[in-house]
């Protein structure tokens, strides 16, 4: 079974037009039930009218989570809408897939369709119209949602920055509120960041390098598991690479090197000792190409 969200306008909606998004979101979820994805709709979770007492924070975070572990995301382009504006910023950041709904020849906003997400659009002129189009939509995204969902398994996601960024927070006597005034975001970020999984919260490289400079670590400890060529970063070899004061992309061939240089009968991991040779033996490799 698949997963699917139905960003819809919700907000500030006249009733005549609150009647035709609920009615398109009923034909959506038909088809998406016959193509086995299971639609969450925001209408009947976090609805502004029927669930006003839900608050601001939790709305985000529980329709965040539902785009971000989606496998596709379905956009109705009929009504403004900041919220679906920003579920597609979350389902591009995310990999996710969008389709885009149009009624008629209807334009949808620029910063919808030039969103650099694969996507698909669907045009369409009554419901039964819409039901066809987006049927046929849909089949022809199914491959391209088995195979995403095929890689996500195989990509690494670190699922205990939280937890790291916490330990690293108080290990800086850091309160949430202080870490928050110095990478320029609000506390609930912080709050957010430590106690949701690491691909809900889904950081950009602009805050992932905010966070490494404020905890005054090497933008690698905050994820620590493995390097770019898939090589185990223990907890000592961090340590050992600021002793030496060793780059991030420095440990990563000290260590391809460390796991090339083991036999197949040792499982021992290397030493400061062994890291400080291998160390020694790329920087005079360096230096003599350059002599």
């Amino acid at each position: 079974m698949y997963k699917g969200y139905m960003a819809t306008a919700l907000t500030n909606l006249e009733r005549a037009a609150r009647i035709g998004v609920i009615f398109i979101s009923d034909c959506v979820a038909t088809v998406c039930k016959e193509h086995a994805i299971d639609l969450y709709e925001p209408r009947k979770a976090t609805d502004p009218v029927n669930n006003a007492t839900i608050q601001d924070h939790v709305v985000y975070l529980l329709d965040r989570k539902q785009v971000t572990t989606s496998d596709v995301v379905i956009v109705l382009c009929e009504y403004p809408s900041f919220g679906a504006g920003q579920e597609i910023e979350i389902a591009g950041n995310a990999t996710v897939p969008l389709v885009l709904l149009r009624m008629g020849d209807k334009k949808a906003s620029r910063m919808m369709t030039g969103t650099p997400v694969y996507k698909v659009e669907v045009t369409f002129t009554d419901p039964s119209d819409l039901q066809g189009e987006l049927g046929v939509a849909l089949e022809k995204l199914l491959p391209r949602m088995q195979e995403r969902r095929r890689k996500m398994e195989t990509w690494p996601v670190p699922r205990d920055l939280g937890e790291r960024v916490r330990a690293l927070r108080k290990q800086a006597r850091l309160d949430p509120d202080e870490l928050a005034d110095q990478i320029c975001v609000s506390e609930q970020f912080v709050k957010n960041l430590e106690k949701s999984p690491s691909n809900i919260t889904n950081l950009s490289l602009i805050q992932i390098s905010a966070l490494a400079g404020a905890l005054k670590v090497p933008f690698y400890e905050l994820f620590g598991e493995i390097d770019a060529d898939r090589n185990a970063i223990l907890h000592k070899h961090i340590v050992w690479a600021r002793k030496r004061g060793v780059l991030p992309h420095d440990l990563t061939e000290v260590l391809s090197s460390a796991a090339r240089s083991k036999t197949d009968s040792s499982d021992n991991e290397p030493n400061e000792a062994d890291l400080d040779e291998i160390l020694a033996s790329i920087k005079g490799y360096k230096n003599d190409l350059k002599a």
